[in-house]
C-alpha cells in the first residue's frame, strides 16, 4: 500500500480533498518550482543567454525520455 502523501502538499490538516483528478493539488515541490521560475522570468536580464538555451534543451530531452 502506498503510504501517505499528503506530507507533499500545502493542504490544511482539517481539509479533506476528494476529487477525480481534474483539479489536484500541486505538490509542496512543484509550487516552489514554479515560484522560482516566475521570479526569473520578472528580471530577464539576470538570465544568462547560454543557461537558458540549455535549460530548453534540457526539458525538451526530459520530455522524450517521458
Amino acid at each position: 500500500m502506498l503510504p501517505s502523501q499528503r506530507p507533499l502538499f500545502d493542504i490544511p490538516r482539517e481539509i479533506c480533498y476528494l476529487n477525480a483528478a481534474s483539479w489536484s493539488p500541486l505538490p509542496i515541490a512543484t509550487q516552489e518550482a514554479g515560484r522560482l521560475g516566475v521570479a526569473r522570468k520578472g528580471k530577464p536580464w539576470g538570465i544568462d543567454p547560454a543557461r537558458f538555451h540549455s535549460n530548453n534543451l534540457n526539458a525538451r530531452e526530459a520530455r522524450r525520455r517521458g
